[in-house]
């Protein structure tokens, strides 16, 4: 990492104004005609509040933590919808909305959590055992909920007393507080949720630093700081603006504008340059995270366990990854990347064979070239990625036609299984069940493929119930190679966390999830 300074002149991101993709305006807006629609970054408002502008490289889908599935939603969420527990630089769940970790009865069945006091949502309600039951309980039971995989073991959601919750679970869980430190965990306000119901991603309040103000879909969302927050003193920043920017060249150009004040995900070939940039910091982190191409197990294809295998071989994951990726990712072939205790150091991944993917084809009566549509997000690395993957397969019988999808687009052909085969990005999770069961699991939130297995379905439920961490490594390796051989997913590689900022932020400190966090950060001119 190297650090430099400089300034230089910026202009000022006008938040207001009306456009025709705008989802929400809570916020009435005005102004002068002389608005360019130009960024600028932090230090200063107009109004001398402090202002920090945050690059997305996805938009967010909905802003519901019960229906949400983007990394992008999960970007927005950690400034305005807190949860009951998070997770620390050190990879720790930590206590956020509840008092402290939880404790477990002898047979591993009944949770208790006891919860933060004086503490209110930022529509003014106050924040309880009964709003956290609401939460849980549609998280569980509403129709659509991509939360309910997730918390399929528990059965019932109990209020102890005012400030303490109990969870029943049908068997043991052990990633259950793990699960609580994302959108799971996160407590919405009963009143809004009554108000609005499904329609709550329009006017969301959680606990949260910040609350939302307006929305533009595809071009801003706005946050102001919450003068209800409880540790209100902690948070030193008056606005965020995040920003949905898919080409990397004009992110990376903004940031070293200064209309930008932070940029996550840098593209890998901006790197070198934003290294050695006068006024930016660089960071790389491992990450909990792993990107996967999911295939379509139940129709097309891919329906036919040899035809997928032959795709895996048909790819070479190095290349990939040094070719649009200028080599500064990990090379993977599984769903516990090298930051997380639970990884496989041992595990060899396949080795590309163009020949024996040929082969696998004949075998299978398949008629060559094979037709694949390949789905991902339609930024430019990604599709570049597409691109490498459509000239591999060529080489082994398969004809790719790639597709550059928005992201919610991208979900919705996802969920509905139309795709053959779909890139798709998983930010991680500290616990290894989030980042393996979502996939794999027949119920599995992120299963869009359809693939479905008693015996792997049986042996993540085994794992999931061993709360010894030894006993968990196997088990899920133990799972993993169950999944392997079924070869629903292909995993390509573990990201490394590429994050800049410009040197008039303070504080940031970055974590293996790759979301920002704000409290205690602060910025100047």
């Amino acid at each position: 990492m190297r650090t430099h300074r400089s300034t230089g002149a910026r202009r000022r991101w006008r938040v207001c104004g009306s456009s025709a993709v705008a989802l929400i305006v809570l916020a009435a807006c005005g102004g002068s005609g002389d608005d360019d629609g130009s960024g600028e970054g932090s230090g200063g408002g107009a109004d001398g509040s402090a202002e920090i502008t945050i690059s997305m490289v996805e938009d967010a889908d909905t802003l519901d933590p019960t229906f949400g599935q983007t990394f992008g939603g999960r970007y927005v969420f950690m400034h305005m919808c807190e949860k009951l527990y998070d997770l620390s630089p050190e990879l720790e769940i930590v206590p956020q909305l509840a008092a402290e970790l939880p404790t477990v009865s002898a047979d591993g069945l009944t949770v208790t959590i006891p919860l933060r006091e004086g503490v209110q949502f930022n529509d003014g309600e106050p924040f309880d055992a009964e709003a956290v039951k609401t939460s849980l309980d549609r998280h569980r039971e509403t129709e659509g909920s991509a939360r309910a995989g997730e918390l399929a073991p528990v059965s019932e959601v109990r209020v102890a007393d005012p400030m303490t919750v109990e969870i029943a679970l049908a068997q043991p869980y052990a990633p259950l507080t793990a699960i609580l430190a994302d959108r799971s965990g996160m407590i919405m306000s009963p009143a809004k949720l009554e108000d609005l119901g499904e329609d709550f991603t329009q006017d969301p309040s959680c606990v949260g630093p910040f609350t939302l103000t307006e929305r533009v879909v595809g071009d801003r969302i706005v946050l102001e700081k919450s003068d209800l927050y409880y540790d209100a003193d902690q948070i030193h920043i008056d606005r965020v603006i995040m920003r949905p920017i898919l080409d990397d060249t004009v992110r990376v150009a903004n940031l070293r504008s200064g209309e930008i004040d932070v940029i996550d995900r840098i593209p890998t070939t901006e790197y070198a340059q934003l290294e050695s940039a006068d006024g930016i910091t660089v960071d790389t982190l491992p990450s909990l995270g792993f990107d996967t191409l999911m295939l379509n197990t139940v129709d097309g294809p891919f329906a036919d366990v040899r035809v997928r295998e032959a795709f895996e071989l048909a790819l070479d994951r190095q290349e990939i990854n040094d070719t649009v990726y200028g080599g500064l990712h990990s090379t993977s072939c599984q769903p516990f990347p090298g930051a997380s205790p639970y990884h496989l150091d041992d595990l060899e991944c396949t080795e590309r064979d163009p020949q024996a993917a040929q082969d696998l084809l004949a075998e299978a009566g398949a008629a060559t070239p094979v037709a694949i549509d390949l789905v991902l997000l339609n930024n430019t690395l990604s599709t570049r990625r597409g691109e490498l993957i459509q000239a591999q397969a060529a080489e082994a019988g398969f004809e790719v036609n790639v597709r550059p999808t928005e992201v919610g687009t991208l979900i919705d052909d996802a969920a509905a299984g139309a795709f053959d085969a779909v890139v798709l990005t998983w930010s991680g999770r500290a616990d290894p069940d989030g980042n393996f069961a979502t996939f794999e699991h027949t119920d599995g939130g992120q299963n869009f493929g359809g693939a479905s297995d008693p015996e792997i379905d049986a042996a993540i439920e085994a794992a999931r119930s061993v709360n010894d961490p030894a006993e968990r490594a196997s088990a899920y390796a133990a799972a993993w190679d169950l999944a392997r051989a079924r070869h629903s997913e292909i995993v390509l590689m573990n990201p490394n966390l590429l994050t800049g900022w410009r040197d008039t932020v303070q504080g940031l400190q970055l974590v293996p999830d790759g979301l920002i966090r704000l409290k205690g950060v602060s910025v100047s001119e």
